[in-house]
């Protein structure tokens, strides 16, 4: 499907050393793309980038005879083709990398149209800083025949290879294939379940089913009572949303939200992988990240509205209006993409949003980063081990005691 965004499949990429950004496992020992003409490169500098900052990454054939080289300093980015000795200027931005500790780059090779691109955060057309459109002259069989990625070992630190180019937006939003249309796909409005990772298909498998729901027969009033302990001093939700808003900096008492886990920490995930998140009205959460792993958010009740950024630390989002999901909406989260979010209640007046949140490691994954990582108050990253608020039996106990006494 020309939709689909390929980069997902753990199959279809080479992981490299840990990095705190982008969680890998075991270092990989070939600068050869997976496909000759194609691919990614998820990158990061290994100093800072100062005013004399300046180094290469080149494209080219296996004897290094030709190829394309980008040029990158605090100054400006270029990009060459060369071939011997002689070297040819295709594109210069005005504009240089920033300097930024938190950020990590990407380059996508596209010999099938001819594309060269370049984007700083999470590999996507989003985060994209520029883009070259080789001529067919240019190109001819050339870009095919690039094999090879090279760069200064001294300087860059890989991330991740990735088999397939950056090509389209990537959609949010996760339909299942009873839902999917004709125009869903030909628009690429919408991520097919099946386009997910297999990680990413089997949690879907767990929490999009019809009977996932909050009220059900045994408990019709489950969400109305939720929102009754919320609005209800004394109750189990007021009192506790009201000491995490106490315990907050100034500025900050609405960014609140309580973690209600379903069952144990199996090793496989960060923190407990199954977790109902209740979001009071207008409350929010940090800039944060998800160590690396694969995720699944499902609306139960309400709507919740997601804020992405490229990289954590990033001085601004690249979707500032959010993507807004409401009741059986499913959004998703894998080691490459949609890892850096903020997620906020819209309605400041009510009602609040009941979301399911499930995490899973990648099955190659070694290292389980146990920690989502975030941005404190003070704007630094500070790291985060997933806690738990209360566990969903009991929590379904006292909010169904509470609605039960609520006229007495």
């Amino acid at each position: 499907m020309s939709h689909s965004n390929p980069n997902l499949s753990v199959t279809r990429e080479i992981r490299f050393k840990q990095t705190p950004m982008l969680r890998t496992a075991a270092p990989g020992s070939s600068n050869k793309f997976l496909i000759a003409g194609q691919g990614v490169l998820i990158f990061k500098f290994k100093t800072a980038v100062t005013p004399d900052f300046s180094t290469e990454l080149s494209f080219s054939k296996a004897d290094n005879s030709e190829g394309i080289r980008l040029i990158m300093n605090a100054g400006y980015l270029k990009l060459f083709r060369y071939k011997g000795q002689h070297a040819e200027v295709l594109f210069e931005t005005a504009k240089g990398l920033p300097n930024d500790k938190n950020a990590f780059f990407w380059v996508s090779l596209d010999s099938n149209n001819r594309c060269y691109r370049f984007g700083t955060g999470e590999a996507r057309l989003e985060t994209l800083v520029f883009e070259y459109f080789f001529s067919s002259t240019q190109s001819n069989s050339f870009l095919h025949n690039l094999t090879d990625y090279n760069f200064n070992a001294a300087l860059i630190q890989p991330m991740r290879l990735l088999r397939d180019p950056v090509q389209n937006h990537v959609p949010m939003k996760v339909k299942g294939m009873d839902e999917l249309t004709i125009t869903d796909v030909a628009s690429a409005a919408f991520m097919p379940k099946a386009n997910l990772n297999s990680i990413g298909q089997q949690l879907y498998e767990n929490v999009a089913g019809k009977k996932f729901v909050l009220n059900d027969d045994d408990f019709p009033d489950f969400a109305q009572a939720i929102e009754y302990s919320i609005a209800t001093p004394g109750c189990w939700c007021y009192e506790t949303l009201k000491t995490k808003s106490d315990n907050k900096p100034a500025g900050l008492s609405k960014q609140i939200y309580l973690r209600i886990t379903l069952g144990q920490n199996g090793g496989e995930s960060p923190g407990i992988p199954y977790v109902m998140e209740v979001w009071p009205p207008g409350c929010f959460s940090s800039i944060h990240n998800h160590a690396g792993a694969n995720a699944l958010i499902r609306v139960l009740h309400g709507e919740i509205k997601v804020h992405l950024y490229p990289y954590l630390g990033a001085p601004k989002t690249y979707n500032p209006e959010g993507a807004v999901f409401g009741k059986g909406d499913v959004t998703w989260i894998s080691p490459t993409l949609n890892q850096f979010h903020q997620l906020v209640n819209p309605n400041p007046d009510g009602p609040s949003c009941i979301t399911i949140q499930c995490y899973m490691y990648d099955a190659d994954d070694s290292g389980h980063y146990g920690y989502f990582d975030y941005i404190g108050a003070d704007n630094q990253v500070t790291s985060y081990e997933p806690g738990s608020d209360c566990d969903f039996l009991k929590f379904r106990k006292i909010i169904r005691k509470e609605w039960e006494n609520r006229n007495k």
